[in-house]
């Protein structure tokens, strides 16, 4: 059932992005939830792993803005002046830019759990579980893109 549901959201350019970041997302705060026994120490609820996780999740909204922008209106206004050939030629600069701009906000929200960690939640070893979790993410990400389109 979640592959149907993933598949829906990853069907073109902009979808895929989008479906990513929802599963990213939900990755991130199951990620972050495998944690129990320090949980269990430092009194910490499921719902406060959900507040860090929502947290973290907003540094990738510029991403998502980014992405709108690069996919209809520079592509619009490509398309506009040159036709095919223009627009074709513009879309190795959105695909760099962008991989570049996700590789920031994926720093971004590994600091901001860190941060939402330490600070907020008071547990030691905050950098640990925030690369720890990012990985375990980011390897779901990559399982779920394979599973899907590597054939």
């Amino acid at each position: 059932m979640p592959t149907v549901i993933l598949q829906y959201l990853l069907r073109g350019r902009t979808h895929t992005a989008v479906g990513l970041y929802i599963w990213w997302c939900i990755l991130t705060f199951g990620a972050l939830g495998i944690f129990r026994q320090s949980m269990r120490i430092y009194k910490v609820r499921i719902t406060h792993v959900a507040r860090v996780s929502a947290y973290a999740s907003a540094a990738f909204i510029p991403l998502a803005v980014f992405g709108f922008l690069a996919t209809f209106v520079f592509a619009e206004a490509f398309s506009a002046t040159g036709g095919w050939q223009r627009r074709r030629s513009m879309w190795w600069i959105y695909d760099d830019t962008y991989q570049y701009f996700g590789l920031a906000a994926l720093l971004h929200a590994t600091w901001s759990i860190r941060q939402g960690y330490r600070h907020y939640l008071r547990m030691p070893h905050s950098l640990g579980i925030a690369i720890a979790s990012q990985v375990i993410a980011g390897l779901g990400v990559m399982i779920t893109w394979a599973r899907l389109f590597v054939r």
